[in-house]
């Protein structure tokens, strides 16, 4: 597909914000987000929805116009997110965000709360929320717009314990061996039928290619940032053309490309990732590295831990990149919490600042580590950030039998991979074991 950027034929009418007190309301209302105003987020059926961290959502599967300009939940979500008043989107939308907020963290919400807040930001955002205001319709003359770029490949070289099975195609051959109680951590109602049928569904489909970039041709002079998802963003075929379509518009100098990636490699055939990092404005990189050493190897298998750190290194000495590190904290690596950011914090990795929690399977979650108790007491006065809010994520309250799950399930994986989490985890043996 040729991609010919135009003007939008939607132009954003100027609206002059003359309230101070209605501009600070726009974006520091007691219940605001931007995601639904500029995060365009399609799923790998086709579907649309609000952010990445959505709760409950009907499933919206339309055209992209038929949902961005005109689906009342949406127009709903929009104008809750402007009131300080409570209300129904907001408790099914939005609870993974208020959830966390309510016990201490910082929450994803507040994050890109943040991101916006600095001028000329604030000002672009100002203009949509005042459009919005007014009509009723999200629309943009600014770079502002985030693309999701997913339902085009989720090609994945790892079998991390706590993905999702089909957003991994390691993930979902590793599962087809998995009992159907480990399969149903994942997908509930489903079980291994699930798992069989990510296996002969092939995500990469036509059709969402298709709608994928007719949207990004739609906004492209729009465009602020895309984000490549996986699978593992090095290894997905499609990416590579995205940014070839991208560079061939004159447009990618003025777009910046964000990617979470496992940096166990940075090649796919003949194409290598380091050979578009000049052409776009800005690679903003975040490395999943969830532990240290064999710990990481085994959530995170078969990771290398030193090639991921040998690439890091190699990744910081780009000037179009830039890294941090994304730990996704979960429950076999919060007890290692704090060696974890000691380590990062001797060799300058920085942190993602946005702390990240496994909350899917819930048996995962952090609250439910046996030895929380003397964890929180330990963690709770670190003077690692990450680290006071894992402390705060596991006053949660515990649930026993998810835990007992979340071990019959690690126990399944040792069984499958010939390992022994027992060993690599000496805190959790008594159970593991």
């Amino acid at each position: 597909m040729a991609m010919q950027w135009t003007a939008n034929p939607f132009t954003l009418v100027r609206f002059q914000v003359s309230s101070p007190n209605l501009r600070k309301q726009m974006l520091i209302s007691k219940h605001f987000c931007p995601q639904p105003f500029v995060y365009v987020y399609p799923n790998h059926d086709g579907s649309w929805k609000p952010c990445c961290k959505t709760g409950r959502y009907q499933k919206k599967k339309m055209t992209f116009d038929e949902w961005w300009y005109e689906d009342q939940d949406l127009k709903d979500l929009r104008e809750a997110l402007l009131s300080d008043e409570w209300s129904k989107p907001l408790e099914d939308v939005c609870g993974p965000c208020f959830g966390p907020e309510s016990r201490g963290v910082k929450s994803y919400r507040q994050h890109q709360v943040d991101a916006w807040s600095d001028e000329p930001a604030r000002q672009k955002m100002e203009k949509l929320v005042s459009f919005f205001k007014t009509t009723g319709e999200v629309q943009a003359g600014d770079r502002v717009f985030v693309i999701q770029v997913k339902g085009i490949g989720n090609h994945c070289n790892l079998k991390c314990y706590m993905c999702t099975p089909h957003n991994s195609t390691s993930r979902t051959t590793e599962m087809l061996k998995a009992t159907e109680e480990s399969a149903k951590l994942f997908y509930p109602e489903w079980g291994m039928k699930r798992i069989i049928y990510n296996k002969t569904a092939y995500l990469d489909n036509e059709n969402e290619k298709k709608q994928l970039f007719d949207v990004i041709e739609e906004l492209g002079p729009h465009i602020k940032k895309l984000n490549f998802s996986g699978g593992e963003p090095a290894m997905i075929d499609n990416y590579y053309d995205l940014m070839d379509k991208i560079i061939d518009t004159g447009n990618s100098k003025k777009i910046q490309i964000f990617m979470n990636s496992n940096l166990t490699r940075l090649t796919l055939k003949n194409r290598s990732m380091a050979d578009y990092f000049s052409n776009f404005e800005l690679f903003d990189i975040q490395a999943s590295i969830d532990d240290i050493f064999e710990r990481d190897e085994w959530i995170r298998y078969p990771s290398k831990f030193e090639k991921v750190i040998q690439n890091y290194k190699y990744l910081e000495t780009v000037d179009s990149c830039r890294m941090t590190v994304n730990v996704t904290w979960s429950l076999l690596n919060a007890g290692n919490a704090e060696n974890i950011c000691q380590y990062f914090a001797d060799n300058k990795f920085i942190i993602n600042n946005h702390t990240n929690f496994v909350d899917n399977p819930k048996e995962l979650h952090v609250k439910n580590h046996p030895l929380k108790k003397e964890l929180i007491e330990r963690f709770q006065d670190s003077k690692f950030k990450t680290v006071r809010e894992v402390a705060s994520e596991m006053k949660e309250e515990y649930d026993e039998l998810q835990f007992f799950k979340a071990v019959a399930y690690i126990k399944d994986l040792d069984k499958i991979r010939n390992t022994q989490s027992w060993k690599i985890f000496p805190e959790l043996s008594k159970w593991l074991k």
